[in-house]
């Protein structure tokens, strides 16, 4: 059975950089880290983990909540996550909360009983029991927030600035002359919080108001998209563009418009949020903001990682970048 040795060895590394490869990748320069990986592939090298968890105690396991797993990019972020882990020996234990307090509680109960040495949060709703804002909470345990945003100190974070995103996205709508614009917002949640005020803002800057009659509650499935816009289009005076808060309930959307007898964008511009990978495939291909969810996920679990060792993130808060994607829905 091959040793860090042997593939310190192979990689042309001392033992000690392919120790800190294994366990915090983001210290390790990126060739390296390759050389590393390729000896490892080469030797089939395997942790022995089992060993380290008895010596230091840990279950060299995570918890990932989701609030809903059917969610295209929450998939994508999943996967960043298990990227890291897997490269340092971690299991992902996923948890599809549905947004369930009771689900919540007792993936949390999973890390107060050292089942798993920290978490991973894909929604913003911290179980009271593992909540650092909340006094009375039973333990300490690391903890990172994801792909939403909170301004609470004692929460760390990997996010973009959605309010930001939003606002630029339905400028967009009405650069091209779009002066009555509706919204597809999700159920109540910070992201749908943050994304419609970016909308709010949008219309603001313009000298626009929100018409609240084409504000539409969805549930960020296409289904519910589909249901909004047949209700926003029942009206006699509806908007010439909508912008939909992610791009399942746009693809819903789109369908709903084509049932309409209308067509897009010549009828009704359509824009999303997320840049999902069905989203180039729609008929025609949706506009919508590009989010790097592999990165997002890679990053909160490096962050959990230091956490997990005892570690001080050099950031609370990191901020990552969007990209507006232009195709031919509006």
């Amino acid at each position: 059975m091959a040793t860090m040795k042997d593939i310190a060895r192979v990689a042309g590394v001392s033992t000690a950089t392919v120790s800190r490869a294994l366990m915090s990748p983001e210290v390790v320069k990126g060739p390296t880290r390759i050389k590393i990986q390729a000896a490892i592939d080469k030797l089939g090298y395997s942790p022995n983990f089992m060993a380290r968890n008895l010596r230091t105690q840990k279950s060299q396991a995570i918890v990932v909540l989701v609030p809903d797993i059917s969610n295209p990019f929450f998939a994508t972020v999943i996967r960043g996550i298990e990227q890291v882990a897997h490269s340092t020996g971690y299991s992902v234990l996923l948890g599809d909360t549905q947004n369930d307090l009771k689900r919540e509680a007792s993936y949390a109960n999973m890390v107060q009983t050292k089942q798993a040495d920290g978490m991973i949060l894909l929604g913003d709703r911290v179980p009271s029991e593992i909540d650092p804002r909340n006094d009375l909470r039973s333990i300490h345990a690391p903890l990172v927030m994801t792909c939403a945003y909170t301004p609470e100190e004692s929460i760390y974070n990997v996010y973009i600035d959605n309010t930001a995103a939003a606002n630029k996205i339905v400028s967009h709508l009405l650069s091209k002359g779009h002066k009555k614009v509706g919204c597809i917002v999700g159920y109540e949640n910070t992201i749908t919080q943050q994304r419609y005020k970016g909308f709010c803002q949008a219309l603001k800057a313009h000298g626009l108001e929100v018409n609240e009659s084409w504000v539409v509650e969805g549930e960020f499935s296409s289904e519910s998209g589909f249901t909004a816009v047949q209700k926003i289009l029942q009206q006699k005076n509806h908007p010439t563009a909508i912008f939909s808060i992610n791009d399942e309930m746009a693809m819903g959307a789109l369908q709903a418009i084509k049932a309409h007898g209308l067509k897009v964008p010549e009828d009704i511009a359509l824009v999303g949020f997320d840049d999902i990978r069905f989203s180039e495939y729609t008929d025609p291909p949706l506009t919508t903001v590009s989010q790097n969810g592999i990165e997002m996920g890679c990053n909160a679990m490096r962050m959990l990682i230091e956490l997990m060792n005892g570690k001080q993130p050099k950031r609370a808060k990191q901020e990552l970048d969007y990209q507006l994607v232009i195709r031919q829905s509006g």
